[in-house]
């Protein structure tokens, strides 16, 4: 009977030994899980604050091509302009040298 008693203690003290190897074990790769998921908060992060960069970079070269597209626009506006400028001046140049050789004729009739 006590050998018996004996044979059932160590049976337990290998069950509690392994038990307790599993424990550490689990222990071990619980840690490694920790670690493993604070670098992964901290990459998260970064990423963020990359990600929030470029969305800032993104947003001001927008208003940067909206800017220069005002530019340019105001630049063709103003050729424009300047042609409708001109063409209105050499119009009003052609009726004025027109009128001025109708006087001249006119003139000359008068004597």
């Amino acid at each position: 009977m006590v050998e018996d008693l004996e044979s059932r203690v160590r049976t337990m003290e290998k069950h509690l030994h392994a038990e307790k190897q599993l424990t550490a074990t689990l222990e071990d790769a619980l840690v490694d899980l920790e670690k493993q998921s604070n670098n992964i908060r901290a990459d998260v992060e970064s990423w963020k604050k990359k990600a929030w960069q470029a969305e800032e970079e993104l947003q001001t070269l927008k208003k940067e091509r909206r800017s220069e597209r005002s530019s340019i626009q105001a630049v063709e506006e103003e050729k424009n302009k300047r042609r409708e400028a001109e063409a209105a001046r050499a119009h009003l140049e052609e009726r004025m040298q027109a009128l001025s050789r109708k006087k001249k004729k006119n003139a000359l009739n008068c004597f």
